[in-house]
């Protein structure tokens, strides 16, 4: 298992209790509502992350290229 995908959850999870007026502390910072845009950006930014990982296990190219006529 990965970083990201062990991290994925966390921020899950932050996501939330932020989202339910709660704040959440994990790696030593608490987060709150103010916190609210990175928390998404990072859930967003892990969740390309572990798609990517499962698709390159599969055997899966993550990326495709363009063909221009």
């Amino acid at each position: 298992m990965s970083t990201a995908s062990e991290l994925l959850p966390l921020y899950v999870e932050a996501e939330k209790r932020i989202l339910k007026g709660q704040s959440y502390e994990f790696a030593g910072r608490t987060w709150t509502g103010a916190n609210l845009s990175e928390i998404r950006k990072e859930r967003e930014r892990l969740e390309r992350r572990v798609f990517a990982e499962q698709r390159a296990a599969k055997g899966k190219r993550t990326h495709s290229l363009a063909t221009f006529r």
